[in-house]
C-alpha cells in the first residue's frame, strides 16, 4: 500500500520511493539539480524557497519547501501507520474460555442452554 507524504498546496510524495534526502543548500545537491534533466526534476516547492530535495528510486529529483528533518518525521509517521494498520488483532478461539455465543433457541456453544450456570 502506498503511503503518500503531504508536502502542502496538494502536492505529496509516496514514502517508500524516496532513497535518499538533503538539504537543498549543499553544493552537491545543487550540483545533481543543475545535471538532471527537466523531465526527471519535479518541483513541489510551490513558489516558496527550496530547503530539501528527495531522489526517488526512479531517478526523479524532487524539490520541496519542508526541511529535510520534517520530511523525515512524515516518512516516519507513514511507516509506524502503517505498520499499526498491518498488526492483526486476532479472538480467542471457541470453547477456550472466551464469551459464548447462543443460537435461535437460546443453546451456547457447547449444548447448555443459556440460563445453566457450569
Amino acid at each position: 500500500m502506498k503511503h503518500w507524504i503531504d508536502v502542502g498546496k496538494g502536492g505529496g510524495l509516496v514514502a517508500d520511493r524516496i532513497i535518499a534526502l538533503a538539504k537543498a543548500d549543499s553544493a552537491p545537491i545543487r550540483r545533481l539539480m543543475a545535471a538532471v534533466g527537466a523531465g526527471q526534476l519535479i518541483d513541489l516547492t510551490f513558489g516558496r524557497p527550496c530547503r530539501a530535495v528527495a531522489i526517488l528510486d526512479s531517478g526523479h529529483v524532487v524539490t520541496t519547501h519542508l526541511a529535510p528533518q520534517v520530511l523525515l518525521e512524515h516518512i516516519d509517521g507513514a511507516r509506524s501507520e502503517a505498520a499499526l494498520r498491518s498488526a492483526t488483532v486476532t479472538a480467542p478461539p471457541l470453547g477456550s474460555g472466551g464469551m459464548a455465543s447462543t443460537d435461535s433457541m437460546g443453546q451456547t456453544d457447547d449444548g447448555r442452554k443459556h440460563d445453566e450456570q457450569a
